[in-house]
């Protein structure tokens, strides 16, 4: 479990992958803010990046989650 609390802009980033294709499995995590801010955020930069997300709390933040242009997401299995 990943816990944060305050009022950053963004919770939890990925901002690009460095080479290839990234792969990521973000899960059971918990994020509360005071309103502002992303909570997940997924970018992938000049190259693939592959997500699953699952099982995340997201609470008290402006968007829950953030997924850039190019970025596959999936619920995993």
């Amino acid at each position: 479990m990943f816990l944060l609390r305050g009022t950053g802009s963004t919770f939890l980033e990925v901002s690009q992958t460095n080479y290839g294709t990234g792969q990521l499995a973000v899960t059971g995590n918990t994020v509360r803010g005071k309103g502002n801010g992303v909570g997940l955020s997924y970018k992938r930069g000049a190259n693939q990046l592959t997500v699953t997300s699952s099982g995340n709390l997201v609470s008290d933040v402006r968007t829950d989650r953030l997924v850039g242009s190019g970025v596959v997401l999936t619920a995993g299995v």
